[in-house]
């Protein structure tokens, strides 16, 4: 698979993965019963699109109950906090390859300009 096409994927899991976490944290689940299977659903099919080797990190991630991938915040892991090796936090900016957390082991990647 093409590294932009696995990153592309991975940044539209890192945010169904964080939108996910608010609706189970945040309660906002019992308002709107129908958008976490939606959610779950949409997950699953991503993570079906991911090489073998990704994908089976991104379900032993979900299976301890984590995130597998997260934002990058100030060339730092979102999860952990992290510091960013500079080559590893310009790839990331840049969208140019795949990087894990060197503590964490998380996927990390760029938020997209909202």
């Amino acid at each position: 698979m093409e590294t932009a096409i696995l990153i592309d994927i991975l940044v539209q899991l890192a945010a169904l993965e964080e939108e996910r976490e608010l609706f189970s944290v945040g309660g906002r689940a019992a308002e709107h019963p129908a958008a976490l299977p939606e959610i779950d659903r949409e997950i699953q099919r991503l993570t079906a699109l991911v090489p073998d080797p990704t994908r089976r990190r991104l379900l032993r991630f979900r299976e301890r109950g984590k995130r597998a991938v997260l934002f990058a915040r100030e060339d730092a892991c979102e999860g952990c906090g992290a510091v960013l090796p500079p080559a590893d936090a310009l790839g990331v900016r840049r969208g140019s390859r795949v990087v894990r957390c060197l503590q964490c082991g998380s996927f990390l990647v760029h938020r997209p300009w909202r």
